[in-house]
């Protein structure tokens, strides 16, 4: 795999230089000009190695060395120190505060690259920890009232009753949420609050202090339901950032979509490892729903990835497409079936409880806990897989 190189410098031709002659090397290179850009690009380009220098405009290159440690996610990326400055308290200074290197301008480009090449054959710069750390379900409606928050609160506090153990519920749909209304509490941030900061100050931690627990287990980020932060679903490296912190936090984790409102789709669904996609027995819907799959598909859903169908019902089934009707439109099987159920929908909400704890022994209860049941089977095959998985392989 072709490595990759963040050169960090506010002059342009050093910069220049210095790409040059990595390239010649077969190499990748990332360019930034100041610190506060070289911290966000170290985060979401993951480089085997940072070319940094001291004076900047913004952060000194001590304090950027010393934020890229401090961070779990960059604390493992080799850094060259590369200055114009050649004190030796300078060099001391740069290694205390966390370089794996210190080199002095002017140099010869050989030398560059033989330091280089020595930290890159040093480097295990770790791959990205949320595909090893949970099992990531986005869960999607195929239009909007489809019931995908629905469906994504009932799995989620199912699936903590059968695991007994931490499962996630993010509402990834910003200026639409629903959640804060029903299990929430207004000194909590929400996710927009988390859209808004630079990508540095977005950390597990701080994410972790503003979740919600619901009573029925789940720990719950939720959305603003403020038209105005709509615009923050152009923030896609900042909720990528959310969503691989969040899948830190618990075995499992539930990304409610709604209805797709990222403007960077494909990445949001690269998040997950199972999607489910929720449709209805109306033909617009239907049609709808098999263009989708087409699309989702291009992600590697339905092939390497579950790709798992739910039909949720909005009315009397004698003006509803059969379930055969709807699998030979779409061309594809539909999982779990769920009736019409205004009545007991309309007592769960008013109840603030999850629609399948409201009456558990009846077919809409049942067929939402049998959804439930099929995901975690598919959570501990991928968990076991995990497990006995080569070390170092996937």
């Amino acid at each position: 795999m072709i490595k990759k190189i963040l050169i960090v410098d506010d002059e342009v031709e050093t910069l220049r230089l210095i790409s040059i002659a990595l390239r010649r090397q077969g190499l990748q290179v990332i360019n930034a000009n100041n610190g506060t850009q070289a911290l966000e690009l170290a985060i979401t380009e993951n480089p085997n190695l940072i070319i940094l220098d001291i004076m900047m405009p913004d952060i000194s290159g001590f304090e950027v060395v010393k934020r890229l440690k401090k961070n779990k996610k960059t604390t493992d990326i080799p850094v060259l120190i590369f200055s114009a400055r050649n004190q030796l308290d300078d060099k001391v200074t740069g290694y205390e505060s966390g370089a794996d290197d210190y080199l002095t301008k002017p140099i010869h480009p050989a030398e560059l690259i033989s330091h280089v090449k020595t930290l890159l054959d040093k480097s295990t710069s770790p791959e990205p920890t949320h595909r090893t750390a949970s099992y990531t379900v986005g869960v999607m409606g195929a239009v909007g009232g489809a019931g995908a928050s629905t469906m994504a609160v009932n799995l989620a506090c199912n699936a903590a009753q059968h695991l007994h153990s931490r499962v996630v519920l993010a509402e990834m749909t910003p200026g639409h949420g629903s959640f804060l209304n029903f299990y929430g509490s207004e000194s909590k941030k929400t996710l927009e609050d988390f859209l808004k900061m630079p990508i540095p100050e977005i950390d597990g931690q701080s994410l972790q202090t503003e979740l919600i627990r619901m009573n029925y287990g789940p720990l719950v980020l939720a959305a603003s339901d403020q038209l105005e932060n709509i615009k923050y679903g152009q923030a896609v490296d900042q909720a990528e950032l959310v969503v691989q912190e969040l899948s830190n936090l618990a075995p499992l984790l539930f990304l409610d979509f709604g209805t797709m409102c990222w403007s960077n789709y494909a990445r949001m669904l690269s998040q997950c490892d199972e999607l489910i996609l929720i449709t209805a027995p109306f033909p617009s819907i239907i049609e709808k729903t098999r263009k989708l799959i087409t699309q989702v598909s291009a992600y590697e859903f339905d092939s390497l990835k579950p790709l798992t169908l739910a039909s949720i019902s909005q009315a009397r089934s004698s003006i509803s497409l059969t379930l055969s009707q709807m699998e030979e439109q779409i061309h594809h099987s539909i999982a779990h079936v769920i009736p019409a159920s205004p009545e007991q929908a309309y007592q769960a909400e008013n109840a603030h409880k999850p629609i399948s704890f409201l009456r558990p022994n009846d077919l809409v209860s049942q067929q939402i806990v049998n959804a439930s049941l099929k995901l975690v089977e598919r959570y501990q095959e991928y968990k076991n897989s995990r497990e006995n998985a080569p070390s170092g392989k996937e």
